[in-house]
């Protein structure tokens, strides 16, 4: 098998998709890379981001600057070396991507010669779906190598917040 492709976000169940998907390589004897995209580097200064897993702080007057949009990248990058950390594994690559999620995705794997991908999918609501459209049903329907999702499931509880169910 070629290389891995592992694509995560910034929610909670970034760290349990990377641990899939090392498994994953490890029993097929291949190497992997970390890859995040940033769609838009303004939603990091907007009033709906929730920072998460340490990943945050961008929230100010300056953040329109190019120093300030330097910043997330390197955010990015240090978040995607922290899952790396965690994994223990030294060989693993990383990289931010910029672009609409699933193309960069999909061009990133091609790029590398991926034989895999793997990404998360959340619960969410058919309304939802219908609208903003799924990441991981773009990634089936357009990917020519196989994707594995690992599914993550959310509870949701009073206040609106979210629970990871485990």
């Amino acid at each position: 098998m070629k290389k891995i492709l592992v694509a995560v976000d910034y929610s909670p169940s970034a760290q349990r998709v990377a641990e899939q998907a090392h498994v994953l390589a490890k029993s097929m004897n291949t190497s992997m890379v970390i890859v995040h995209v940033l769609n838009d580097v303004m939603y990091y200064s907007s009033s709906t981001y929730d920072p998460i897993m340490g990943f945050g702080g961008f929230v100010n007057d300056d953040f329109l600057t190019e120093n300030s949009k330097q910043k997330v990248v390197d955010e990015a990058y240090r978040f995607l070396e922290k899952i790396k950390i965690h994994l223990g594994d030294s060989t693993i690559e990383t990289e931010v991507l910029h672009g609409e999620i699933s193309d960069s995705i999909l061009s990133a794997s091609k790029k590398r010669n991926c034989g895999l991908v793997v990404i998360g999918t959340h619960s969410r609501n058919k309304l939802e779906a219908l609208f903003v459209g799924s990441t991981a049903h773009l990634m089936l329907k357009y990917s020519r190598i196989p994707v594995v999702v690992v599914p993550i499931k959310f509870k949701p509880i009073k206040g609106s917040d979210l629970l990871l169910e485990g």
